[in-house]
């Protein structure tokens, strides 16, 4: 609760004014019914003043019409107020967390938060804290005008109260425990369905859609089980309460009418006090519910504070000014794994060189190329960019002179255009086709339906995987950024076109620096240095040449890679 009270604090102002409003709203609820006890009692005694009192209870109920528009504008609108700012803090603090976070939490989980966990919350901070001060306000009135009418009667109407009290008390904090436990699961549920959507060219070629199917019809139950566990107790709430409720009235007429036919108590007393616990039956509903939306609330709170309170990615402040690559000792371990992914690496790339590198899978080609961006802390002094330490050097400031093209490149549901342009969003048309050009791709992207207009579909799926490649490879050449990495972004294309490709690249990087990883020799045949990597440690290095005569680890690969491109084509 304390972080939810933190947020509705950021909104004081709204609250605040909700609040005052409310409380007018509720004093003047509180005086109809005196208003209706004076009318009775001068009935009874022959007064003829019944119309004043009745114009008056009129004029009431139009006034606590028109203030309880103001209250919810003002609360609600602070409810959403906090509900926006909340879902940006949480998509900037996902911005800033580093990938090693990221490892052991799933998309399915994150985006469970970003909807139903940030509605709960809003929910509580709109709905939740008016119906708590609503009701708040009127037991203290209420309860203060009934004890002012007649103490004694007062007593005997209100002893349920404690009653309930203990009730909400401990049916509150299991609720709180079932609750989370549903949104956990909502997440489980979230990321299965997200995986199969994505997956769905891939089950549906496997033949697998009826054990997906049942899969989901089991997290599906799960999750039914969970909320029906939560909806059994929050559905005893209102009976509970409305039973309390009732038995107080019964209590009073029980208790009140010999009073009122002996003559000890007024008729408009006694209407009165009616009155009044009828008007407390809402507050006695209303803890409850308010219960019920605080413990949700607190529940979504705590799992989005996970994410706001996670440690954000380092920001040194240090740009680097060059784009000589040294690395030096370069050792490094994921988080959590049980042998290192590199081991001393060393090896220097001058400014406007081209560094080939060449392995197995799991050789450390990737995780090379994450700790070149920054993706991970680094130790210090391992790798130098342009003479500075890039555990000195602010990560964004490095992204922004470092353009990567990964194998499996992620294209936006927009137009080919704006794919292009991620980048660089003020590229002109001239600049983006030139891009298209040197990736081989204008004469593909000028038969698409609208051409440079055409929408793509969810992550590019309506493009072939090289076309993708090939769209990427142009984003990153358009963004001019003086280092280019390609990670294996030409697996994808055949022979001809990579060779094409790459002259167009070694003419628009003349003078950059570029690091080319592949598993296709091809691809780096013409850089100035390959390492050849093999369970994270340099095994070879040198030119296409050397390697390949060398009789090493290269010439094996280049023997089998020569084998397999004579058995295609024959």
């Amino acid at each position: 609760m304390g972080a939810i009270l933190v947020w509705l604090w950021r909104q004081r102002a709204l609250v605040g004014a909700g609040l005052v409003v409310l409380l007018v709203v509720d004093g003047l609820q509180v005086a109809v019914p005196l208003l209706i006890k004076a009318g009775i009692d001068d009935l009874a005694q022959g007064g003829t003043r019944l119309g004043w009192y009745a114009g008056g209870i009129a004029a009431l109920a139009a006034v606590i019409a028109v203030l309880r528009f103001f209250w919810r504008w003002f609360l609600i609108g602070a409810a959403r107020r906090i509900r926006r700012d909340l879902r940006q803090a949480y998509f900037a603090r996902l911005l800033r967390l580093s990938p090693a976070w990221y490892d052991g939490r799933s998309t399915g989980d994150l985006m469970s938060i970003a909807a139903s966990d940030l509605e709960a919350v809003g929910m509580a901070c709109g709905f939740g804290v008016m119906a708590a001060f609503d009701a708040l306000f009127l037991v203290v009135a209420t309860g203060g005008a009934m004890f002012w009418l007649d103490p004694r009667l007062t007593a005997v109407a209100l002893a349920p109260l404690p009653i309930m009290a203990v009730f909400e008390l401990l049916a509150g904090r299991s609720i709180h425990r079932r609750f989370r436990a549903v949104q956990d699961h909502q997440g489980v549920l979230t990321e299965r369905i997200r995986e199969t959507l994505a997956g769905l060219r891939v089950i549906r070629g496997s033949a697998r859609e009826d054990a997906v199917l049942a899969a989901i019809s089991g997290d599906s139950q799960e999750q039914l089980r969970l909320n029906r566990r939560l909806i059994d107790l929050s559905a005893l709430f209102d009976p509970m309460i409305a039973l309390l409720a009732g038995s107080a009235v019964v209590v009073t007429v029980w208790w009140g009418a010999p009073r009122v036919m002996a003559g000890d108590l007024s008729l408009g007393t006694f209407v009165a006090m009616l009155g009044y616990l009828t008007m407390l039956t809402w507050p006695m509903l209303a803890i409850g519910w308010v219960v019920n939306l605080m413990q949700r609330g607190a529940a979504s709170m705590a799992r989005i504070g996970g994410v706001l309170d996670a440690p954000v990615e380092p920001r040194p402040t240090g740009v680097p000014e060059g784009t000589e690559l040294v690395v030096q000792g370069l050792s490094f371990s994921y988080p959590g794994g049980t042998r290192p992914a590199l081991v001393d690496l060393a090896f220097t790339l001058p400014q406007g060189g081209i560094l080939g590198v060449v392995g197995a899978s799991g050789s450390g080609k990737s995780t090379l190329v994450a700790l070149l961006t920054g993706l991970y802390l680094l130790p210090a002094g391992s790798i130098r960019l342009g003479g500075r330490d890039l555990a000195e050097v602010d990560p964004r400031a490095l992204r922004q002179r470092v353009a990567v093209v990964p194998q499996e490149p992620f294209l936006f549901a927009l137009s080919v255009r704006d794919n292009l342009a991620l980048g660089r969003p003020d590229a002109t048309d001239g600049e983006i086709a030139e891009a298209a050009r040197l990736a081989c791709l204008d004469t593909e992207i000028a038969a698409l339906p609208q051409g440079y207009d055409t929408l793509l579909g969810e992550r590019g799926v309506s493009l072939s995987g090289g076309q993708r490649q090939r769209l990427a490879i142009a984003r990153a050449l358009l963004c001019r950024a003086p280092i280019l990495i390609l990670d294996d972004s030409l697996s994808a294309v055949d022979g001809a076109t990579e060779a094409a490709i790459l002259a167009h690249l070694r003419e628009a990087f003349r003078g950059r620096t570029v690091v080319v990883i592949a598993h296709r020799l091809s691809a780096v045949a013409a850089a100035d240095e390959i390492l050849v990597l093999d369970h994270g440690r340099i095994a070879e290095r040198g030119r296409h040449g050397t390697l390949a005569s060398a009789g090493g680890l290269y010439s094996r690969l280049v023997e089998l890679q020569g084998a397999e491109e004579a058995e295609a084509a024959s």
